[in-house]
């Protein structure tokens, strides 16, 4: 395999495909992002609070589409390759967000407009559970295991950089500067120019190889349950890392705003400190990424990692209220830089380690799924669970992340033998 420096054609499809997952992610993320501003539009309550409290039901309902989608897109991207799953992927991203800048609101149809808006939710949804980690699979396979971490790093980094657009555009609706519906339907016009470059890359070499071998048709012959079952301990570490990463990457995008707003930070202000966070995801994904291609050490990698969440979670919500008491906004904006580190060393972490416990015949299958399970479970309702610990006492949040971390590490600290070794 030659370096990624040797082979210009591979560097277009390695932007083309890092273009489409960050289109798929501005698409994906920009609902959850503005649910502070359109949910009194779809869900009108009789405060603000109660209609985001709809609007994030409504979330975690929808995202329960990614278990099945994730089963499918496995199967396809397994059966009949990554590159036809990633096409695939992306082309039911763009036209929901079209319906949706289009939608009128509750005032406007009633009832129709809150259910048109879960449907489109849960085909983004679905959309969203091919893409996620197939586009890292793709990209793997066709660098090898040398350049793991640098992908997922950058992969990474690109994917903060949509939820950044979703997250400044937040903070141009909130200055009255476009109309919400411009967020829609800039990702729809985004999702147009996606789908034309992927049209322009190669199936995975991997994929191709695998395919002329015996060992793809015996894998076909393989329910995906019994394929699942004997990997279980495998399955069982993505379980518990994507637990975390699912915690993390809600609370970020789902939570601390609607949160620190409900505490009295200017909307606008805390869209900035979104973004700031977002910023910090990125770069520590990168960086992260070349150190576990340095190192290559998963194991003590996703210890520290669990380690951090348990620690730094609750010294982030410390400084939020140190910054409240104070009457400033600068330690606020520290714990989102914090929690963005976080999160951005996680993915890196994750993504690495994930690409190596299945096998090529099953890894779309057994990673999709596994990832998919905990996302939707842990991530999808963390946005209405830590708002309602949010309820209960200022740190019930933080304690809650750090309690769920501790489960997590102690399902991975039973199965990481099946961890890669490390390599020195």
């Amino acid at each position: 395999m030659k370096s990624i420096n040797e082979k210009p054609s591979l560097i277009r499809m390695l932007v083309y495909t890092f273009v489409g997952h960050f289109l798929e992610l501005y698409d994906y993320t920009v609902f959850v992002v503005l649910l502070p501003v359109i949910s009194p539009l779809f869900f009108p309550t009789d405060s603000l609070s109660g209609s985001v409290n709809i609007g994030m039901i409504i979330f975690a309902v929808s995202i329960l589409v990614s278990i099945p989608g994730a089963v499918f897109w496995g199967m396809v991207g397994d059966q009949s390759g990554r590159l036809v799953m990633l096409r695939k992927a992306i082309l039911m991203m763009g036209l929901p967000s079209l319906l949706i800048a289009l939608l009128p609101t509750f005032q406007e149809i009633g009832i129709w407009a809150p259910l048109v808006l879960f449907l489109c939710r849960m085909v983004q949804t679905f959309s969203a559970s091919g893409e996620m980690n197939g586009g890292r699979i793709f990209l793997t396979e066709h660098f090898g295991d040398k350049h793991i971490g640098k992908i997922t790093g950058y992969f990474c980094c690109l994917g903060a950089l949509g939820v950044l657009l979703a997250m400044l555009m937040g903070w141009l609706i909130t200055t009255n500067v476009v109309s919400w519906r411009s967020a829609f339907f800039l990702g729809s016009c985004l999702s147009i120019v996606a789908i034309m470059l992927r049209r322009k890359i190669a199936e995975s070499p991997e994929f191709v190889k695998l395919m002329s071998s015996k060992q793809a048709n015996e894998s076909n012959k393989i329910s995906t349950f019994t394929m699942l079952k004997e990997n279980s301990p495998q399955a069982l570490i993505i379980f518990a890392i994507t637990t975390i990463l699912g915690i993390l990457s809600y609370m970020l995008h789902g939570f601390i705003n609607p949160f620190i707003i409900s505490l009295g930070v200017d909307k606008s202000i805390a869209y900035k400190m979104s973004i700031v966070g977002m910023i910090s995801c990125g770069i520590f994904a990168i960086l992260f990424g070349y150190l576990m291609d340095h190192f290559r050490n998963e194991r003590s990698v996703i210890n520290y990692n669990f380690i951090g969440v348990i620690l730094l979670v609750p010294i982030g919500f410390l400084l939020i209220k140190l910054s409240l008491d104070q009457g400033t906004n600068e330690l606020i904006y520290l714990a989102f830089i914090l929690f963005g580190g976080l999160l951005g060393m996680n993915v890196s972490a994750a993504g690495t380690i994930n690409y190596k416990l299945f096998s090529p015949a099953n890894r779309c299958r057994g990673i999709l799924i596994c990832y998919a399970v905990p996302m939707a479970i842990f991530g999808g309702m963390t946005p209405i669970v830590l708002k309602t610990m949010g309820e209960v006492h200022f740190f019930a949040p933080s304690f809650t992340v750090a309690m769920v971390a501790l489960v997590a590490y102690y399902i991975y600290g039973y199965n990481k033998g099946y961890c890669p070794t490390p390599k020195v």
